[in-house]
């Protein structure tokens, strides 16, 4: 049986990777590196206060496989409504970041099953994440425990330990052409 996965990277603990497994596997795109650092992706490893500065996490923003680069268009992080830093304040109301990702597809094999692995590698502590996951038409809510430590969002990966959230997608979910991966954070604070 043909196995295809896509992977998510919100952390540099294992890349982004797209990939195709049956006994090998295939990699059709990746984003990030795995080496336990946030330096390779926008903004990392430290810059999180400069999240709106840099424009990201609007509707309209997105990262597009094949065209952009990592370093300068896929965040370390996004916020959730609990961040300051990420636009929310009690005057300003509050504000659920998006963090998109666009690819094609050729075609979509007649057989195998498909999965999307997000693999984070920490989050908020005080408020944890409930984090949103849209392919195309599906959606899945996550409710993130308690992150290992809040340096974590400054560059201090060293006491984390990640965790990985594996999405089954139904052959229908995906198409010919286009496609989309949404990413946001609906309540709680920030994750990597």
């Amino acid at each position: 049986m043909k196995h295809t996965f896509l992977s998510v990277l919100l952390s540099a603990m294992l890349p982004c990777t797209f990939c195709q497994a049956a006994d090998g596997g295939h990699i059709l795109w990746s984003i990030g590196k795995a080496d336990h650092s946030t330096a390779d992706l926008a903004l990392g490893p430290d810059k999180y206060k400069s999240y709106l500065e840099a424009d990201f996490g609007f509707e309209d923003r997105y990262f597009l496989i094949g065209k952009d680069t990592a370093s300068r268009s896929f965040p370390y992080v996004i916020p959730g409504p609990a961040d300051e830093w990420g636009g929310t304040w009690s005057t300003a109301g509050w504000r659920t970041h998006e963090s998109n990702i666009l690819f094609g597809l050729d075609n979509i094999p007649a057989q195998g099953t498909w999965k999307l692995i997000i693999v984070v590698a920490d989050n908020a502590v005080k408020k944890p994440p409930l984090l949103k996951v849209s392919i195309n038409n599906q959606s899945q809510k996550f409710q993130l425990p308690a992150g290992a430590s809040d340096l974590s969002i400054a560059g201090k990966l060293q006491s984390t330990s990640g965790r990985t959230l594996e999405i089954p997608i139904p052959g229908e979910t995906l198409k010919k052409g286009g496609n989309s991966i949404t990413l946001s954070v609906l309540e709680g604070s920030w994750i990597l």
